[in-house]
């Protein structure tokens, strides 16, 4: 089973970021993990960080703590969403295509794939 593939059952994009996000920091080790919750301010446990996750937080937390080495964590966050987005159709490779070619840093292009994902106009609405 491809590790992705434990992400594919979640409800919606923001679930699917959130699981993807923790996954990644889980990498990271226990004390990075206790260290961006708390930038966070939002609770420990997996169900909490699930519903309390926001993109924007979460990269201002990993900004905090590592610099712009934090975009290395960000980019393999986009990289994932971005074929989980694909398979769920969320967004059509073309779109996908079109964000990844902009010059933006990867909360952006997140921001774009979740803005066509649940069909807002405008990605810093939600």
């Amino acid at each position: 089973m491809d590790n992705h593939d434990q992400y594919i059952v979640a409800n919606n994009p923001n679930e699917e970021l959130a699981r993807i996000s923790a996954e990644v920091l889980s990498s990271l080790g226990e004390p990075t993990i206790h260290a961006v919750h708390k930038e966070m301010i939002i609770d420990e446990d997996q169900a909490s960080f699930v519903k309390q996750f926001d993109i924007v937080n979460f990269d201002g937390a990993l900004r905090e703590i590592f610099g712009n080495d934090a975009e290395q964590f960000m980019s393999e966050i986009s990289f994932q969403f971005e074929k989980i987005a694909l398979l769920q159709k969320y967004v059509g490779e073309n779109s996908i295509r079109e964000i990844c070619n902009m010059e933006l840093l990867a909360v952006g292009r997140i921001l774009q794939i979740l803005a066509l994902a649940i069909n807002v106009d405008d990605p810093y609405l939600f």
